[in-house]
């Protein structure tokens, strides 16, 4: 399994620049542990039916949006295997067998070191002659920063800050001219019915977003979080958004299109605020299973929590992280990959079952 290491590199990476204490609704390896047993199970259930029916990494990887719900879901594997003391031969095997699915979704760079590509180049060029991508100044740049940013929030709101994976993914860096480089950003399921009914008369019920950038040397970490040696509203220079099948580019239409956006992120926050902590666990639980509902659909297989699932976590307090405190950046990444190492037995006793 040498593919681990450069996994653990970009995990390790991303991990360490981000603050577990604002992630909503809580830090989630803080409740993994209850639910570890039965998730691996039903993976492992899943991976026999795979073998079964004879599917293949390429056809279950259609299964996934992008690469960022396999990448993801790798670790949450590694963490739940540790958590519960599963069985390392089972354990090993499910892994090897999503990173093989991983690679048949990613053209290059799967684990995220510096990018998330899975557009073929062929497709980037056809997006690039064929979308109307229209020239942008720094003002309407901006307006779509801030829809970009409304979009997020309302992702995160509707599946928690973890489990929106299959639903918003940036795709790229992919080459777009000289000194030039291309941003997708998709949002696909603003109106998921199995969770909110509320919502199936949401529109737009997804958004596009493809942004071209001069000098902005972009890249994309393994949670698809972009840096860039400027600010990218600044170095923008073309854009093409699709809300639903309108295109939007005068801009009354954009403004219109942010302020609705904002709107519903914002009432989705109000909701999210509203739940007591048995409802947050529940909502983390079904945004985690709902996550693999196309991937378990090619299967077969039902995407939802059983009520044993559900049980598991009812009444259940946080499990206690007791994270070690850090000197330096280096001493933190390589916590973080020792901590997800499956290779190892290394594990925090507060974390587990």
């Amino acid at each position: 399994m040498a593919w681990l290491d450069d996994y653990l590199d970009a995990f390790s990476a991303t991990v360490s620049a981000s603050d577990a204490g604002g992630w909503t609704p809580f830090d989630p390896y803080t409740i993994y542990p209850y639910l570890a047993q039965q998730w691996l199970d039903r993976l492992w259930a899943a991976f026999e039916t795979a073998k079964q029916k004879s599917l293949g990494a390429n056809e279950l990887a259609k299964g996934f949006l992008g690469s960022l719900a396999p990448r993801e879901e790798i670790s949450v594997i590694i963490f739940m295997a540790k958590s519960c003391n599963y069985d390392k031969e089972k354990t090993m095997k499910i892994l090897e067998w999503l990173n093989e699915i991983l690679c048949a979704k990613a053209t290059e760079d799967p684990y995220g070191l510096n990018s998330n590509k899975i557009h073929a180049n062929e497709d980037v060029k056809q997006m690039q002659t064929l979308l109307p991508f229209h020239q942008v100044d720094i003002l309407q740049a901006k307006e779509i920063g801030k829809l970009t940013h409304a979009c997020r929030e309302l992702s995160y709101g509707l599946y928690t800050d973890y489990n929106f994976f299959q639903w918003f993914d940036t795709f790229g860096p992919y080459p777009a001219g000289e000194n030039r480089q291309l941003l997708l950003h998709a949002f696909t399921n603003f109106a998921p019915t199995e969770l909110f009914p509320q919502y199936s008369e949401f529109n737009p019920n997804n958004v596009y977003i493809y942004a071209i950038y001069e000098g902005a040397e972009i890249k994309l970490d393994q949670w698809s979080h972009p840096t860039s040696s400027g600010s990218l509203p600044q170095k923008m220079k073309k854009a093409f958004i699709l809300s639903h099948t309108k295109i939007i580019e005068k801009p009354q239409d954009l403004i219109a299109l942010r302020e609705t956006m904002e709107n519903a992120a914002v009432s989705q926050g109000k909701w999210v605020k509203s739940l007591d902590f048995e409802a947050q666990k529940q909502w983390e639980l079904q945004t985690h299973c709902y996550m693999w509902r196309d991937f378990f659909n090619i299967l077969g297989l039902n995407w939802k929590p059983t009520a044993e699932m559900m049980d598991a976590v009812k009444g259940k307090p946080l499990l206690n992280a007791n994270y070690p405190k850090f000197e330096t950046l280096e001493e933190k990444k390589q916590f973080w990959k020792k901590l997800f190492d499956p290779r190892n037995d290394f594990f925090l006793e507060g974390l587990k079952q």
